[in-house]
């Protein structure tokens, strides 16, 4: 009995403790996925950039001459207005005076030498005129004297030419004043055996009879012109006459054409053929000769007047030189009596005196600068952008300004974009215009630039939801598919997330 009690206090115990750790882990909250849901949404990204303030532009103030500053009427920091004198000079050794009058003996040398060349140049061109006109005179003596003698050779050959064209149309009745005259039984004997030859003969001493009737001589007005005809009309008859030649000693002896006929009219022909050879080779010789010496008397006539020319070049020259000299020595006059003024420096715009490079007594040459002036008008910041934004970036674009040390936020504008992009660091260098010019910025400050891009479509999630691990960023979808993304803008604890499958609605689940 006591042992039945015992294994019922066991068993209601055991049930006991089991309500018990069923009550325990009923207790443990489960934990739960949060969801978000994307939507598209207009961005408006922001592009940063960073410059240093700087004037709109800036000079170095320097000295035009060699002396002592004695006075600096400006400091850094001092606004100055146009014409406003900043330093005052004095010069050493009375250096103005020794100026001026180096200069004024260095302008008496000056016109004295340049005089003797304007009128050494001017006395080589007259001289080179006169020997070209000269020369004119000379030219047309000798070429008239040429033609003249190439004239009379011509006529001498012509009278041959027509002494032998005469003898042709007798001896063989040609023309109408020898075809019922003369010596009949002659004409009708040569060339009795070859009738072909013979009207051909006859033929060509009748064209040459109608050419020389049609064109009566002299053939040309120009001399060289005539001489090369007449060769020309020598030649033809030379060859008309060698075949009568050969037809005359063809003809065989009759009784009506005997040897002695024969060998008469082979003599009088071998001569006429000796004659217009040399005729030919005289008119021939003659007519290169006066081409030649044509030629000769234009190179010589050409030869002066390059003559004239150089020396009409050199006049120039000689001419531009002196005005040139003579101006330099004026212009140093002007400059040794305005030295005064050179003794004050004056600013040459508005501005405000950034830096001083010497003190007061110092010793300066020219082209020291004492100042740097920088013009406050407009005040630039220069800043490179990234070549993948040079398409969104315009001219005229509104910036958002600060500048560090300043609590303030400044307006400004894109006023210029560089037309190439930097090849080396593939950026696009931009100026930026700060509206306004304010005071309180002052020059060399740090500043940062931010733009407005253009709007565009954007899925953002909050930061918890972005998963990172070893094969890249990804977000867990509604169906716990692992989506590759990238990440772009970040804004209010979100990051954009892009990637080809992104869509509305669609539900992202957290970690």
């Amino acid at each position: 009995m006591k042992y039945l009690f015992s294994l019922l206090s066991v068993v209601i115990l055991s049930f006991a403790i089991s309500g018990c750790a069923e009550d325990q882990i009923s207790s443990v909250p489960i934990p739960t996925t949060e969801r978000f849901v994307l939507e598209s949404e207009e961005f408006t990204p922001l592009l940063t950039l960073t410059g240093t303030v700087e004037a709109q532009k800036s000079i170095s103030l320097a000295s035009k001459i060699s002396g002592r500053i004695d006075t600096l009427f400006v400091d850094v920091g001092d606004q100055v207005k146009k014409d406003h004198i900043v330093a005052q000079f004095s010069i050493l050794d009375d250096q103005a005076q020794i100026a001026y009058l180096n200069s004024l003996n260095q302008l008496e040398t000056t016109k004295v030498s340049s005089h003797s060349v304007v009128q050494s140049a001017e006395i080589s061109l007259l001289n080179s005129q006169q020997q070209h006109e000269q020369a004119q005179r000379q030219e047309k003596a000798n070429m008239q004297q040429l033609l003249d003698t190439l004239s009379a050779r011509t006529n001498s050959s012509h009278t041959v030419l027509e002494r032998i064209l005469s003898f042709l149309d007798m001896t063989m009745g040609v023309s109408p004043r020898y075809q019922y005259g003369g010596n009949s039984s002659l004409v009708v004997s040569i060339g009795n055996n070859d009738t072909l030859g013979k009207q051909k003969s006859k033929n060509d001493i009748s064209v040459f009879l109608q050419s020389m009737e049609n064109q009566p001589f002299p053939f040309f007005q120009d001399p060289l012109k005539n001489a090369q005809q007449e060769i020309n009309v020598l030649r033809k008859l030379q060859t008309i006459t060698q075949n009568f030649y050969t037809l005359v000693r063809n003809t065989p002896v009759t009784g009506s054409f005997s040897e002695s006929q024969r060998e008469g009219l082979q003599q009088i022909i071998e001569q006429s053929l000796s004659e217009l050879n040399g005729e030919i080779l005289a008119l021939e010789t003659q007519l290169r000769g006066t081409q030649t010496a044509q030629e000769q008397l234009g190179l010589n006539l050409l030869q002066t007047q390059n003559a004239i020319k150089n020396a009409e070049s050199q006049l120039k020259m000689a001419q531009a030189s002196s005005e040139q000299q003579l101006q330099i020595a004026r212009n140093q006059i002007v400059s040794t009596k305005n030295l005064q003024s050179e003794l004050k420096l004056k600013a040459p715009f508005d501005g405000i005196i950034t830096q001083r490079f010497f003190e007061e007594g110092a010793l300066i040459a020219p082209g020291n600068p004492l100042f740097e002036l920088a013009d406050r008008e407009k005040l630039k910041i220069y800043t490179d952008i990234p070549d993948i934004h040079s398409g969104s970036l315009t001219e005229g674009m509104p910036v958002d300004i600060e500048i560090d040390g300043l609590s303030e936020h400044f307006e400004g504008n894109i006023t210029r974009v560089n037309p190439a992009i930097d090849p080396l660091t593939r950026t696009l260098g931009i100026e930026v215009t700060i509206h306004g010019s304010p005071e309180q910025i002052r020059l060399g400050m740090f500043a940062r630039i931010t733009v407005p891009l253009s709007k565009r479509k954007a899925f953002f999630v909050p930061n918890r939801y972005i998963q990172r691990e070893f094969s890249g960023i990804f977000v867990k979808t509604e169906d716990t598919t692992r989506l590759l993304v990238q990440l772009g803008e970040e804004k209010n604890g979100m990051t954009e997330i892009i990637a080809p499958e992104l869509r509305s609605n669609l539900q992202i689940l957290s970690p």
